[in-house]
Formats: C-alpha cells, structure tokens, sequence
C-alpha cells in the first residue's frame, strides 16, 4: 500500500515534534517524498512504520551528531534491517531567535549494496 501524501506530512509533524526541544527538524523533499518513497523499484515497498522506526532510531542514536554538522553537510541514514537508505542535506535556518537544524531528506529507496558518495553514513541498526 503506498503511503499518502496526508501520511508524509504527519510523520514529519510527529518528527518535528520530537526534534523541537533540540532547535531541529525534519523535511522530505518532493523528490523523497513524492517520487521515490513509493517507488515501484523499492521491493518490497516502504511502509510507513519503517520509516518511523528509522527516523525515530535515528533521533535516538544520531541526533547530537547531527546538530553539530554544519550547514551543507551531506550524509546517507542506513538502515542495515530493511536495507533502506536517506542521502540527507543540512541546512540551518533562524527562526525564534536561535539557529534551527534543517535535515532535508534528498531521496529515498530500499536497496541491497547501496554505495552512497556521502562520507558520512549513520547507520540504525
């Protein structure tokens, strides 16, 4: 069953809830969000309770190593259980007098091997 735009904007609202404590946030791009995450080359396709579970492990492990990377970072998320992968971009924004962490998600797929070009890789699990 493919996930639905209305389910892509309440993860991130449910992300960016958790991460609002920390002056951080989450956004999928078109691209991640609306191109690929439904993609039929994504066997067996994405659930949306993987990518809660990713992204919620991900916060858990991650998430002060992440507010640390400067603007323009570029890292991939790996999820070796699922074989999911988020090539991700920083981008920092001022909002409510401080710096705000902005973790766009580029693209999304499930694939065995993938050979991102990122340097940094956080791998989940």
């Amino acid at each position: 069953m493919s996930i639905t735009e209305q389910q892509i904007i309440d993860l991130e609202d449910e992300i960016n809830e958790i991460l609002q404590e920390d002056a951080a946030k989450i956004h999928f791009s078109f691209h991640a969000a609306y191109e690929r995450l439904n993609d039929e080359r994504n066997k067996p396709p994405i659930t949306l309770s993987e990518l809660e579970d990713v992204f919620k492990l991900f916060i858990h492990v991650h998430l002060q190593a992440v507010l640390g990377f400067d603007e323009g970072t570029t890292f991939t998320i790996k999820c070796n259980k699922s074989a999911l992968h988020f090539p991700c971009a920083i981008e920092h924004e001022r909002e409510y007098g401080k710096i705000w962490v902005i973790q766009n998600v580029v693209t999304a797929m499930r694939k065995e091997g993938f050979k991102s070009k990122d340097p940094i890789i956080l791998e989940v699990n």
